[in-house]
C-alpha cells in the first residue's frame, strides 16, 4: 500500500507542477508585464497617516526602525552547510523556498534540524505557483522548520492538511514540536523505524448531503454512488492510501468497511478523509474532505464532519466512524449495536451508563454526570434513550474526533524556536499570485481561523507613501495602516498567543522610519522589544513581533566591525534573500517558456 502510495503522490505532485506550467502559457503575457510594472501601484487614500492612529497613543515617542525587529530575518552566507550555523548572538529567521529547502536536506538535513531547535526557518513557495498551489508541508515540518508558508487562496490536498495539523492544541495556531525534532540526536525522517502505533479506522456510514446539495447535483437522474478514500499524510513510511467500494443509488451510505495503517512516526501523521461520487465515464464528483491530526485523536465512534475544498465545513454532511489506535495489532473493532447493548439495560441507557461508556470506552476521563445529563437533554426529542437516540449521539457535533474544547493543551512555555506556527504566504491577496486583488478581510480571515505568522511585502507608492503590494506583478494592493489596524482588530480573537508579523521590505530609510511609527502607534503595548532571546509563547500572550532585515545602514555598521568576508561566488549570490530567489524563479521561467 506504501508504494502504491509514493507512486500515486509522486504522479499527483508531477500533475500540480505541470498545471503551475500549463497556466503560465495562458497568462504569459501578463508574465512579460512583470518587470515593467515595478511602479504600479493601488490608487491612495488621501486621509492622513495620522489621523487613523490612536489619539491615546500620541505620547509614544516612536523608536528607529531597526529597534522594532523582535526576530532578524537573516540571509544565506557562505557554503550552503554555513546557511544553518547556529546564532549565538540571538535568534534569526532564515527564509528559503520550497526547492532551496528540497536541496539543502539532500545534502544537509541534519544541519537544519539542529538550526531549527534555536533559530526559525521559514518556508515558501516556488514563485511559478501563480495560481495558489502548494507544497507539501511535510518538506519543513519533518525538518523542523516553524513557519511552511502557505498560500491560502486555493484549495486542494495539500491545504487541508495544513489545516487539519493546525486543528491540534485547541486550534490556537501553535503546535508543540515533537521531543525528536528537539533531541541533540538529530531527527532523520529518511530511515526506517520501526512501527509503534496502529490505528484502525472503521466506516460505517454517512448522511447530510441531500440537504447541502440539490437533489440533481452528482446525478441528474439518480441518486449518487457515494465512496470514501481513507489515507495517511507524514513521512514516507507513513504514507498510505485505501477506499471503500461504492454504494449505489443513495443519499444514507452504509459501508462498514475497515481499515488499517501502521505508523512509525504518529506525531506528525494526519488522517485524510475525502468522500467521492462515483462517475463511470468521466471524474469523479466531490463529496466533502477533512484531515485530523492523529496525535490528538479521540478514539471509539465518531462523527466526522466534512468540508468543501476551500475548507469550509458543510452544515450537515458527515461520516460516521470508528476510531482506534493501539500500541499493537491485537484490536478488533466493535459494532456500535454491541456496544449499546454493553452499557444499556433492556434497550434503555440510562445517565449512569452513558457516563460509563464515555469515561470506559470513549477515553473521555474528564466526562462528568453534568455532561452525559446535557448530552440526554439535547436528544429529549427521543423522550427516552435508545439506540437510535444513542446513534444520533455519535453522528452529532458532540461526538467529532478532536476535543471540542478550544484551549491550548501543548506546553506553551519552552522557546519559540520549539512550535510550528501557524503560517501563511501573501495571505493580503484575495485569490492567485500574479492579478488579484489586496484587502485587509483576507487577513482578518487568516487570523480568525488560528494563524500565527501574518507576511506583509512592504513598497513605496507613487506618493510617497507605503502599501501592502505583490510585487512586480498585477496584483491590486492594500494601505499598510489598514493591515495594521486589522491585525491589531483580529490577532487575539481566535488565540491569545504571539502574532508575529514579517516585512518583506522594499522601502527607502524614510519611509522606513514611517513604518516604524506607523508600527510603533499602532501597536503600542502590545509590541514586543527586541531581546537576545525570544521568549515561550506563554510569556508573548497578546504580543506582536515584528520580523525583517535589519536596515542597510545598521548592516554596513555590522559588516565594519566584523573581519573581512571572502567573495561569494555566483551560486551564493544567486539565493541572498528572498526577493533575490523569486526574482531568479521568474527569470528561469521566461527563459524557458517564452524564448
Amino acid at each position: 500500500m506504501s508504494t502504491e502510495s509514493s507512486k500515486e503522490e509522486q504522479r499527483d505532485d508531477e500533475t500540480a507542477s505541470q498545471n503551475d506550467l500549463e497556466t503560465h502559457e495562458v497568462h504569459s503575457s501578463r508574465i512579460n508585464l512583470f518587470n515593467c510594472l515595478f511602479m504600479r501601484f493601488a490608487k491612495q487614500d488621501e486621509i492622513d497617516v495620522g489621523e487613523q492612529l490612536q489619539e491615546d497613543d500620541e505620547e509614544i515617542r516612536p523608536p528607529q526602525y531597526k529597534h522594532l525587529i523582535a526576530i532578524h530575518a537573516g540571509k544565506p552566507k557562505g557554503e550552503l552547510e554555513n546557511w544553518f550555523i547556529i546564532n549565538e548572538k540571538g535568534v534569526k529567521r532564515l527564509s528559503l523556498s520550497e526547492q532551496v529547502l528540497e536541496n539543502a536536506i539532500r545534502k544537509c538535513g541534519k544541519y537544519i534540524t539542529r538550526f531549527t531547535q534555536h533559530n526559525l526557518l521559514r518556508v515558501y513557495p516556488k514563485a511559478t505557483r501563480i495560481y495558489s498551489s502548494n507544497y507539501d508541508p511535510f518538506v519543513g515540518w519533518t525538518h523542523g522548520a516553524q513557519m511552511v508558508a502557505f498560500n491560502m487562496q486555493g484549495y486542494g490536498k495539500h491545504l487541508q492538511i495544513m489545516q487539519g495539523m493546525f486543528r491540534a492544541n485547541g486550534g490556537c495556531g501553535y503546535v508543540k514540536k515533537p521531543k525528536f525534532l528537539l533531541s541533540k540526536e538529530g531527527f532523520d525522517p529518511t530511515v526506517p523505524l520501526p512501527v509503534k502505533k496502529i490505528l484502525v479506522v472503521k466506516i460505517y456510514s454517512g448522511e447530510g448531503w441531500h440537504l447541502d446539495f440539490p437533489n440533481t447535483h452528482f446525478d441528474p437522474y439518480s441518486p449518487p454512488d457515494f465512496f470514501v478514500k481513507v489515507g495517511i499524510a507524514g513521512v514516507d513510511a507513513d504514507k498510505a492510501k485505501g477506499e471503500t467500494e461504492a454504494v449505489e443509488n443513495s443519499w444514507l451510505p452504509e459501508w462498514n468497511e475497515e481499515f488499517k495503517f501502521e505508523l512509525t512516526v504518529p506525531e506528525l501523521a494526519i488522517l485524510m478523509i475525502e468522500v467521492l461520487e462515483k462517475d463511470k465515464y468521466g471524474k469523479h464528483d466531490f463529496g466533502g474532505r477533512t484531515c485530523f491530526p492523529i496525535s490528538e485523536l479521540r478514539t471509539g465512534i465518531r462523527a466526522v464532519p466534512l468540508h468543501d475544498r476551500r475548507g469550509v465545513k458543510y452544515r450537515n454532511s458527515r461520516l460516521l466512524m470508528k476510531l482506534n489506535l493501539y500500541p499493537s495489532k491485537d484490536a478488533v473493532p466493535e459494532d456500535v449495536r454491541i456496544l449499546f447493548q454493553e452499557y444499556s439495560q433492556d434497550g434503555n441507557m440510562s445517565i449512569d451508563g452513558l457516563h460509563k461508556f464515555l469515561n470506559e470506552y470513549q477515553g473521555e476521563k474528564n466526562a462528568t454526570k453534568e455532561i452525559s445529563r446535557a448530552i440526554f437533554i439535547s436528544l429529549k426529542h427521543f423522550n427516552i434513550f435508545r439506540l437510535e437516540a444513542f446513534y444520533q449521539y455519535l453522528l452529532s457535533d458532540l461526538n467529532t474526533p478532536l476535543s471540542p474544547s478550544c484551549n491550548a493543551r501543548h506546553d506553551m512555555t519552552a522557546p519559540l524556536a520549539h512550535y510550528f506556527l501557524y503560517t501563511g504566504h501573501n495571505w493580503y491577496l484575495t485569490e492567485n499570485q500574479t492579478s488579484s486583488e489586496g484587502s485587509v478581510e483576507s487577513i482578518k480571515k487568516a487570523l480568525q481561523k488560528g494563524a500565527r505568522v501574518i507576511e506583509l511585502d512592504l513598497w513605496p507608492s507613487k506618493n510617497n507613501k507605503v502599501v501592502v503590494f505583490h510585487g512586480r506583478t498585477l496584483n491590486g494592493s492594500a494601505e499598510l495602516l489598514e493591515c495594521l489596524l486589522a491585525i491589531k482588530e483580529f490577532a487575539f480573537r481566535t488565540s491569545e498567543y504571539p502574532v508575529v508579523i514579517t516585512f518583506e521590505d522594499h522601502l527607502p530609510a524614510d519611509l522606513q522610519a514611517m513604518v516604524g511609527e506607523m508600527v510603533t502607534k499602532t501597536f503600542g503595548g502590545m509590541l514586543f522589544r527586541p531581546a537576545r532571546d525570544i521568549p515561550s509563547p506563554q510569556s508573548l500572550k497578546k504580543k506582536v513581533l515584528i520580523s525583517t532585515k535589519p536596515p542597510k545602514d545598521d548592516l554596513e555598521t555590522q559588516n565594519s566591525k566584523s573581519p573581512q568576508k571572502s567573495k561569494k561566488s555566483p551560486k551564493e549570490e544567486q539565493w541572498d534573500d528572498e526577493k533575490t530567489a523569486s526574482k531568479t524563479d521568474l527569470e528561469t521561467y521566461d527563459k524557458v517558456h517564452l524564448e
